[in-house]
């Protein structure tokens, strides 16, 4: 055994030593006080950003209006720039997730940087916004494209333009 894993070794034992005699220490403070020191824990990765996808109301709207048959929206919440539409059941788990309406735990969330879906149950949480489309798509045979096609035109200059 090398010397810094002997000293490690050693710190941690001492760190054993002080919880069982009463001592309140977290894991993160020990890990803080006692691997971060000697370059043994590995730095945070960094936040995976979800793909969102932009979305007006209006085609918001319409998504609600064409999946209606599949999803059901039950409450609607502001949470800072959010809004989150909470769903009835999780369209991955095909049924309600255990608790799924007092702890909404699938929401669709609409931020000022675009759409995104999210599961808290693990078995689904690593679904995005688009997994959530193919899905509905899937089931419906209806592609439904976020992209506010009206909104694109007028910015290329005009319906007549984005059809040649």
């Amino acid at each position: 055994m090398d010397s810094d894993a002997r000293d490690f070794s050693r710190a941690l034992r001492a760190q054993m030593k002080f919880v069982s005699k009463g001592g309140t220490l977290t894991r993160a403070s020990t890990m803080k006080q006692v691997a971060a020191p000697q370059g043994y824990a590995p730095p945070l990765p960094p936040p995976v950003p979800t793909p969102a996808a932009q979305i007006s109301k209006k085609r918001l709207k319409e998504m609600f209006e064409t999946y209606k048959d599949e999803i059901t929206v039950f409450a609607v919440r502001k949470k800072g720039a959010a809004t989150h539409y909470s769903l009835e059941e999780c369209p991955f788990n095909e049924g309600a997730h255990r608790d799924q309406k007092s702890s909404h735990k699938t929401d669709i969330i609409i931020r000022p940087t675009g759409a995104t879906f999210k599961c808290q149950s693990d078995d689904c949480a690593d679904y995005n916004f688009g997994d959530f489309l193919d899905l509905m798509e899937e089931r419906t045979g209806i592609r439904f494209d976020p992209e506010d096609d009206e909104e694109l035109a007028e910015r290329w200059g005009g319906v007549e333009c984005v059809a040649e």
